[in-house]
């Protein structure tokens, strides 16, 4: 779980330090991958359509919708 709060950390880093940096979107989509996967759902999914809402052109946008569907799809 070690490596998941590292990466957490260093997404997070990356954001705060260079959000109009071109791979602000995939940092965005890793920290949320990385929030999943440490059972942190609801931030996860914060992250997600934050992503979304701030670079809403990008690939990892794209991702971001693609992810959220699977997980809808995932609960019923």
């Amino acid at each position: 779980m070690g490596n998941y709060e590292d990466a957490l950390h260093g997404y997070t880093t990356i954001i705060n330090k260079f959000p109009k940096n071109h791979k602000a979107p995939d940092a965005y989509f890793m920290k949320a991958k990385s929030l999943l996967q440490l059972g942190r759902v609801d931030e996860g999914k914060k992250t997600l359509a934050l992503l979304k809402k701030l670079y809403p052109n990008s690939e990892s946008a794209g991702k971001a919708t693609e992810l959220l569907k699977s997980m809808e799809k995932q609960k019923k």
